[in-house]
C-alpha cells in the first residue's frame, strides 16, 4: 500500500486593493480580495459577517477577512480602509470700517 501526498505549488495568501472612502463621513470604500495559491474553490468569511469576496459601499475602519481553500488551508490578512480630514470650517467675522 502506498500513499500519495500532494500539496499545493504555492501557499494560499491573501491578496487585496483597498478603495478608500472618498470623503470624511461616507461610506464608499471597498475592499478587493483575491486569493493567491492555494487551492479552489475557496470560501471567504469577514468578521462583520459576510461571505463574499469583496466588500462594497462599506465605512472605514478595520476589516479581517479569512480565506479558507479546498483544502481547509485559511490565510487571514487586516485590511484598513481610510478616509480624508474632517473638512475645514471656518467662522467669518465682518467688522465694519
Amino acid at each position: 500500500m502506498s500513499v500519495n501526498i500532494t500539496q499545493p505549488a504555492f501557499p494560499l495568501t491573501v491578496g487585496y486593493v483597498v478603495t478608500n472612502v472618498s470623503c470624511f463621513g461616507y461610506a464608499d470604500g471597498a475592499i478587493d480580495v483575491t486569493p493567491q495559491g492555494g487551492t479552489g474553490p475557496f470560501t471567504y468569511f469577514w468578521t462583520s459577517g459576510q461571505t463574499t469576496q469583496d466588500l462594497n459601499n462599506i465605512p472605514p475602519g478595520q476589516y479581517i477577512v479569512a480565506i479558507t481553500d479546498a483544502n481547509n488551508c485559511v490565510s487571514s490578512a487586516q485590511i484598513t480602509v481610510t478616509q480624508p480630514l474632517a473638512p475645514l470650517s471656518a467662522t467669518i467675522t465682518q467688522v465694519p470700517i
